[in-house]
């Protein structure tokens, strides 16, 4: 019984470290979000509209998919948004202004980059996102540097507590290998 309590509470240490990081990518990509337009306003198209947090979480979600698991994470959407919102994050996140701090990220990114399909004549038409911005230091080209700086500042704390919290797992399944390569 013993056994069964601690397996039991490995799973949910490793859920909570898993909402933990979700948390804080979706707080990254909200602060690129704030500076720069990544999605369309949907507002007038719908009566009683309201922003919805729904497509960020989703695309942190996919970033934790990539890098927790030896897979390619995917999304089926008819919402064009996720181009932007996925491809921009993940260019600036992955960025090596951010090492050591990210290199989990990084190298997920490379290695399973998230795709996105689209319908396209009854079938789905699967998009990979280009991972070459990824190699360039963190700039957000279309604001002033000074607003740049500090957005930069925030996301190098975020990726900071995100590696503290993967440092201070001792949990001997999680997917460590990702973080100490």
């Amino acid at each position: 019984m013993d056994q069964i309590y601690v397996a039991h509470n490995l799973f949910r240490n490793s859920e909570l470290i898993q909402d933990q990081h979700q948390d804080l990518i979706t707080e990254m990509i909200n602060k690129i979000r704030s500076s720069i337009t990544l999605k369309k306003d949907s507002s007038p198209l719908y009566q009683n509209a309201r922003q919805s947090k729904t497509d960020k979480k989703l695309s942190a979600e996919l970033f934790i998919q990539s890098m927790n698991y030896d897979q390619t994470p995917i999304i089926l959407t008819n919402d064009t948004d996720f181009y932007p919102l996925i491809g921009i994050s993940m260019r600036l996140l992955g960025s090596p202004t951010f090492l050591p701090y990210n290199k989990g990220f990084r190298g997920a990114m490379f290695k399973n980059p998230p795709l996105i399909g689209m319908p396209y004549e009854n079938m789905f038409r699967i998009t990979i996102l280009e991972t070459d911005g990824i190699e360039e230091p963190f700039r957000i080209k279309s604001i002033p540097s000074f607003q740049s700086e500090q957005i930069k500042e925030r996301i190098s704390d975020l990726w900071i507590q995100f590696y503290k919290i993967e440092q201070n797992s001792n949990l001997p399944y999680h997917n460590h290998s990702l973080f100490h390569q």
